[in-house]
């Protein structure tokens, strides 16, 4: 006899009909709780469903053809707002039949409680319940298919890459596939999640362990536990899981790139763009460069060694005088230092595109000395004049409700190649008419703070290409003591010129190099000469006023036909518009965040009368990153407004990363963030960036620091 017969016979078919109603509904409920799922992700991702976009194009064709409407943008925005629309009812009526099956599986449940004993009730319930969970991970399967398939057909149909001429840039002779620059486009620090799953569980497992050193004793051996079981569960599920669209193009661009070694990839100097350049010329710009005999000389020898003896001579007699301290010592003496490296940023907004130095100076010769000397310079001549700006929203408060005197305009003056035009003689001059300012936050003489400081001047070198070569004016683009110098010599300029100027400026600010003032308008070349006549080694560019507006910043300033000064925001010709895309890898609040900090930014900025036309263009800068419409319409296109501020942290805590995984991070997060004196900072595994050209010069294994040496075993392969 069946089961269902027995219960049949002995509690009625009216109980069967129930029972076998609950079976139906519960695969019911199973299927539409995965619709939901789907739906609503594809909501989220801006993906248009088949079935919906099917729909649509017998009304798309209609529109087009019957002449209803002559604008084919008029035509894709109706057609894709309907799409819209139907997946938001689709969402509801969904929504609208899971409530339903959930109340009819109630009524059912409590039906059968009152008719079956305790125990057939329990052991039919389990069955339900087996028999749901595995028809729910079925669906869910086929559905993440679909869904797949969705994100790649959206994909090829270029709804990612919409537009990257102002992304990407090939300067090579090279034919590049356009999949390839389309994924270069996305920028060095676009996500695909993780390529080498045996390599991403080893990164977390370190990271991990990391975290767990800083745990309290009696807790850590449960959280170890907790942490290895969420591990391992993701390790099992994630064994069939097929590579994604983006991880495959990940693989094809790196092996494109490596068929191609003459070709190099590099981030523009400006604007964020990625540039695609032939090796040999990459070389040959950044040695026209390296010709100029006033600012570089080629070396016959590493100078590492000697120089290294000097320095270290030097703070072993410092020592001796007692103006360094034993752990001060300890710390700047150099043992095994790196040699500086020089690469290059190509500027593809001038014309020739010449190319930017910069030198890596990190665990180099000089880097300790000179972030000891930065650092004193830093607390010594901090906020000492009023025209020194912090950043852009300083600006824009000081800027407020300004309103310029008849006959002004507003000018900008800028540094030509301040680093390296920053004269020795005339920093060593500043420092000595200013030791009142040091001393107080120095343990050093003045001589022996001079001698340091040339002493970093004397030993500005770096490799290329295999050549070493000495910086014998001015100091390098990567140094920890050039921004610092680079201010203070600003800073004595403006305190010596601006006294001795008889006409009123009713403002003046300075950021970095960047200098914005309000001039009479016939004055504009005696200013220039003035500035320019200060040093022969310091020379500056004028940018006047144009339609009434010039920019500063990211702002544009605007004098009114009442000389009223209203802000506008303002984005740099070389900005390339590429934020963090919404198909990275990355966290989903950091991208909702970004959008909110730079709206938030944009309605700091601008004039009320400038606001709506901003939010537009923030808009369409996010869609073109691939940023879903009903997302955007929610953040950028609401009332609400807020400055964050930052607040001072009164507990204290240490940072640990940890790489981001979506199925897998927000887990960990979960046991791990319950203690509180450690904070957690997710990063990217594998991003585009890793596919950019190494173009600084490798250190031979023999001066590598912190190196872990292999020694073979004589009986064995250990």
């Amino acid at each position: 006899m069946g089961f269902f017969l027995e219960i049949a016979n002995i509690y009625g078919t009216d109980t069967v009909e129930e029972m076998k109603a609950w079976a139906d509904v519960n695969r019911r409920l199973a299927t539409k709780l995965n619709r939901r799922i789907f739906l609503l992700r594809c909501r989220q991702s801006g993906v248009i469903p088949r079935h919906i976009s099917d729909s649509v194009k017998n009304l798309n064709y209609t529109l087009q053809n019957g002449g209803y409407v002559s604008s084919t943008k008029l035509i894709d925005r109706f057609v894709r707002e309907t799409c819209g629309k139907m997946l938001s009812m689709e969402i509801k009526m969904t929504c609208s039949d899971i409530l339903k099956y959930e109340k009819d599986i109630a009524m059912l449940r409590s039906s059968l409680v009152s008719r079956l004993p305790y125990d057939i009730f329990r052991d039919y319930s389990r069955t339900i319940n087996r028999s749901f969970n595995t028809l729910f991970k079925k669906v869910k399967s086929v559905n993440m298919i679909k869904f797949e398939k969705l994100c790649r057909a959206q994909l090829r149909d270029n709804v990612l890459f919409q537009d990257n001429s102002n992304w990407f840039r090939n300067l090579s002779d090279i034919e590049i596939p356009r999949d390839v620059s389309d994924f270069l486009s996305l920028g060095p620090d676009f996500s695909v999640g993780y390529i080498n799953k045996r390599s991403l569980i080893k990164n977390v497992l370190m990271d991990v362990e990391n975290i767990l050193s800083e745990v309290p004793q009696e807790q850590r051996d449960i959280t170890r536990a907790q942490t290895t079981n969420i591990i391992t569960n993701f390790n099992h599920r994630s064994d069939g899981v097929k590579q994604t669209h983006l991880q495959r193009l990940f693989r094809k661009t790196q092996k494109f790139l490596k068929n191609n070694p003459e070709l190099y990839i590099v981030r523009a100097d400006k604007g964020g763009s990625t540039v695609a350049m032939n090796k040999q010329g990459y070389i040959e710009k950044t040695k026209v460069l390296l010709a100029d005999e006033r600012t570089y000389r080629t070396l016959r020898r590493d100078p590492t060694a000697a120089a290294q003896k000097k320095l270290n001579e030097l703070l072993r007699r410092l020592h001796r005088l007692k103006e360094i301290t034993d752990p001060q010592l300890k710390h700047l003496t150099i043992y095994n230092s790196a040699h500086p490296k020089l690469y290059t940023l190509p500027k593809i907004h001038k014309e020739n595109i010449p190319m930017r130095p910069i030198v890596s100076s990190v665990n180099t010769l000089t880097y300790k000395i000179s972030k000891f000397i930065a650092d004193i310079l830093k607390v010594s001549f901090h906020d000492r004049n009023e025209y020194n700006i912090k950043d852009t929203f300083a600006f824009v408060d000081k800027m407020r409700d300004v309103t310029l005197p008849e006959g002004y305009i507003l000018i900008s003056l800028d540094v030509v190649s301040l680093f390296t035009n920053i004269p020795l003689d005339l920093i060593l001059e500043i420092l000595r008419k200013n030791w009142d300012l040091i001393k107080p936050h120095t343990t050093l003489s003045r001589e022996s703070f001079i001698e340091i400081i040339e002493f970093i001047f004397n030993n500005a070198y770096f490799v290329f290409d295999g050549e070493f070569y000495e910086q014998i004016f001015g100091t390098p683009m990567g140094s920890p003591l050039s921004a610092i110098l680079a201010t203070i010599i600003l800073d004595y300029l403006l305190d010596m010129i601006l006294p001795t100027i008889w006409f009123h400026i009713p403002f003046f600010y300075k950021f970095v190099d960047d200098l914005f003032c309000a001039i009479p308008a016939d004055k504009t070349a005696f200013i220039l000469d003035t500035f320019n006549g200060f040093n022969a080694n310091l020379k500056f560019t004028m940018e006047v006023e144009r339609d009434n507006s010039l920019p500063f910043l990211d702002t544009r300033v605007i004098r009114s036909e009442n000389n009223r000064i209203l802000l506008d925001w303002y984005q740099k010709p070389t900005a390339s518009g590429r934020f963090i895309n919404f198909h990275s890898q990355h966290p989903y609040n950091q991208k909702i965040n970004m959008i909110k900090e730079l709206k938030n930014r944009v309605c700091y900025i601008s004039d009320e009368s400038l606001l709506k036309k901003n939010l537009r263009r923030l808009f369409e800068i996010f869609q073109n990153n691939g940023y879903p419409k009903n997302t955007l319409n929610r953040l950028i296109h609401n009332r609400e407004s807020r400055l964050t501020t930052t607040t001072e942290q009164t507990n204290s805590f240490k940072f640990m990363r940890i790489p981001f995984v979506k199925d897998l991070t927000p887990n960990l997060i979960g046991v791990l963030n319950k203690f509180e004196n450690i904070k957690l900072a997710k990063y990217n595994l594998t991003k585009v960036g890793d596919l950019f050209s190494r173009t600084k010069e490798k250190t031979p294994i023999e001066l590598c620091t912190n190196a872990v040496y292999k020694i073979s075993c004589q009986h064995c392969d250990g």
